[in-house]
Order: C-alpha cells, then structure tokens, then sequence
C-alpha cells in the first residue's frame, strides 16, 4: 500500500516535469490593437516591425512584416525581451492593394517585456506568482495571466512562468 503510494506521487512529479519543461516559453511579446478601417472591400491589415526605427520611411527599410486578416489588434510572440520594437500599420483592400502606412499615431514603439511579466517590472518574480495564482481558473479570454491565451488560466500558464522566473533585462 506504502509502496504504490510512493509510486502515484512519484508519476506525478515525473508527469509535472515533463510538462513544465515541454512546454514552450513565449519569451517576449507585445500585443497592438488599432482602430478598424471603414471601407467595404477591406481585407486586413499588414503590420510592418523591426528593432529600429523606420518612422517617415514605411514600408521600406522594415525587416519583417506580418498579415493579420480583418482584425483590429494582433499578438507578436517570440521577440526579444528587454529589446525595443518598432510598428507601422498598412491596410489591404480585397484586390491586394496596400493603404500608405498609418499615420495616426504612426509609428509606435514599444519596450518588449517577459509574457509573464504581468506587473511590468521587466522582470519575472514571485509578485508575478502571486498575479496567476489570484486569477488560476478564471476563464477570461483577456485575463493577463492567461499566458497561453486559451481563456482560461492553467497549469500550462503555471509552466511557461516557471520557465521564466528571475529572467530580466
């Protein structure tokens, strides 16, 4: 009986382990959101990015640029935390043809920090915890510390923090 108690929590452990390590972290990301456009043949938008500043001169110079679809706010996942990026927008018409780039407000910046970094302190420390312990089990498809954005916080939000404890810049 001792025996095949020890083994539960032992499968356990082993279980846990293996999902807080297979799990990949998202490093850093920056959310955007715009307001839409109102024409009737609007197809989506392109996002232009780069880690320098290209104000004045979009789209050329952007190192990479991203299609979004007809949404007004898109997710960057895996960039650089601790490194700024730099944003233009441009919309698409059904046709293909590209808008010129936005021009309020233009091109945005932003400070990229740790997805689980919920409190903005460009770190990952224990008030972070303390942020997705408060909110575990909350189905808010917005909750901050639904790391993994599928609207509810988990064990799997749990995994990619501790993957990105006392990371900071």
């Amino acid at each position: 009986m001792f025996e095949s108690k020890i083994k539960a929590v032992s499968m356990t452990l082993v279980a846990f382990a293996l999902l807080a390590f297979s799990y990949q972290a998202l490093a850093g990301s920056a959310h955007l959101t715009w307001n839409a456009n109102s024409e009737d043949d609007l197809a989506g938008y392109k996002l232009y990015y780069d880690t320098v500043s290209h104000a004045g001169t979009c789209p050329t110079g952007y190192a990479q640029s991203q299609l979004t679809g007809n949404v007004t706010s898109y997710w960057f996942d895996h960039l650089t935390p601790g490194q700024r990026y730099y944003f233009q927008l441009t919309a698409l018409d059904t046709s293909n043809n590209e808008s010129g780039c936005s021009t309020d407000p233009g091109e945005v910046s932003k400070l990229v920090t740790f997805r689980s970094d919920f409190n903005n302190s460009h770190k990952v420390d224990i008030f972070d915890f303390a942020i997705l312990s408060a909110n575990f089990n909350q189905t808010d498809c917005g909750n901050v510390a639904d790391i993994t954005r599928n609207c509810v916080v988990d064990i799997f939000d749990f995994a990619i923090l501790s993957q990105e404890f006392l990371g900071e810049f």
